[in-house]
């Protein structure tokens, strides 16, 4: 299953993406050699996939999510590009990660909680937040709630207009989250009140900042209330091979506006990260690492100018927006921290973070679990580290899962 799903990555890129896009950087280089070497490192990958899902964990989804979104169509990039030091980079580093993962031990916490007063500071913690973010929702958007996917752009431009404090935009991904988790833990209580009301809070939150993202997890959490089953993880490979084939129907026998539409959506999920991997690769090949010294300086500094920052300077100097911010995660966001040597250093840290949540996580319900590790399985191809864990919310979400009533003692 794992070759059809590359099968089907390698021709959407070889005749649809490098056709389309190529100025952007999707080169067409096939190189027999290269494709050869990508199917050897695909046996590897395919004995990896199984491993985890077999796992019974949480962070085993976030894994599933990255293998299927990021590292498979990473391979078919590398497979293309003809770069053999990406190519060995990207598949050391996948294979790595992955194995270090498996055979990490289990984290031991020592417990500080206990039910009673877990309870009470999970409440404070759950609704400080969000109602915080609320008042300022509520100030600058009123009760304005959005249902559908029209005119987000217009919105956008618009709440870019608005002078509203810096807060917002750390609050805001926060609360995305804790909306999205708060709504799932009281359809799982069967509360149904306090269910839509923070439902209604994720409506709010879409009409205020009109991110897409904000509208999918509400419709993906009452979609998994109803319709989860404990087979999921077995079907998620076949589900998105059926997804990739459809999309290779659709590109090749829609209509042309159709095809135009659904390619762009299609190469902005499985394959501008992997780009933007590589561009970032490329760059701190000829120039100094950061040495973890971005992240730092957030909190060293008061005086920390963005657009001087990575994902700045790699849009400018590949893309030539010097006012365009180029995000990445994973791989190409760790080689520019040490090189090589950030298989060593930050796969440790992301080992070490997975193993958290996976311990924060444990006794709660699967279906907190899915919809929570699908939004982190997207951070992570999205988001530098440190910026995944505290301005994306991740640690303080793993607090939010560390205090949460569950039936059994955590």
């Amino acid at each position: 299953m794992f070759f059809l799903y590359k099968t089907s990555l390698d021709l959407t890129y070889n005749f649809y993406i490098s056709d389309v896009y190529e100025y952007m950087g999707f080169r067409r280089n096939f190189d027999w050699l290269y494709y050869l070497l990508s199917l050897l490192v695909l046996v590897i990958y395919t004995c990896l996939y199984k491993r985890i899902q077999e796992k019974n964990n949480a962070s085993s989804l976030i894994f599933l999510i990255l293998f299927l979104l990021y590292f498979l169509p990473n391979l078919t990039y590398i497979t293309f590009n003809k770069n053999i030091a990406f190519f060995l980079y990207s598949s050391i580093y996948t294979i790595s990660l992955t194995s270090c993962y498996l055979i990490a031990p289990k984290l031991i916490i020592h417990k500080l909680r206990t039910e009673k007063n877990s309870t009470l500071i999970f409440n404070i913690l759950l609704y400080g937040i969000v109602l915080v973010m609320m008042v300022f929702v509520v100030y600058y958007n009123g009760f304005k709630i959005k249902v559908d996917f029209q005119d987000v752009y217009e919105i956008r431009g618009k709440m870019q207009n608005l002078q509203y404090p810096t807060i917002v935009n750390y609050l805001k991904p926060i609360s995305s989250m804790f909306v999205t988790a708060g709504a799932m833990f009281y359809l799982i209580q069967r509360k149904i009140i306090f269910a839509l009301l923070f439902l209604m809070f994720g409506l709010m939150l879409y009409a205020f900042g009109a991110h897409k993202t904000d509208f999918v997890l509400i419709i993906l959490t009452i979609m998994l209330y109803f319709f989860y089953k404990d087979s999921l993880k077995k079907h998620l490979l076949i589900t998105i091979v059926i997804f990739n084939l459809t999309i290779l129907l659709i590109l090749k026998f829609s209509a042309v506006e159709f095809q135009i539409v659904t390619l762009g959506m299609y190469v902005r999920t499985f394959f501008i990260p992997t780009l933007l991997g590589y561009y970032y690769f490329d760059y701190y090949n000829s120039h100094q690492f950061l040495f973890l010294k971005e992240h730092l300086s957030h909190w060293f500094s008061n005086s920390v100018v963005h657009t001087n920052n990575s994902p700045y300077i790699i849009a400018d100097y590949y893309f030539g927006d010097p006012n365009m911010s180029s995000n990445t995660g994973l791989i190409g966001s760790d080689y520019a921290q040490f090189g090589w040597v950030s298989l060593i250093v930050m796969l440790v840290m992301r080992v070490y973070i997975f193993k958290l949540y996976d311990r924060v996580c444990e006794n709660l319900d699967p279906k907190m679990l899915i919809i929570c590790s699908f939004t982190f399985g997207f951070l992570f191809i999205n988001g530098a580290f440190f910026t995944s864990l505290i301005s994306g919310g991740f640690l303080i979400m793993c607090l939010l899962f560390y205090l949460m009533p569950r039936p059994y003692p955590c």
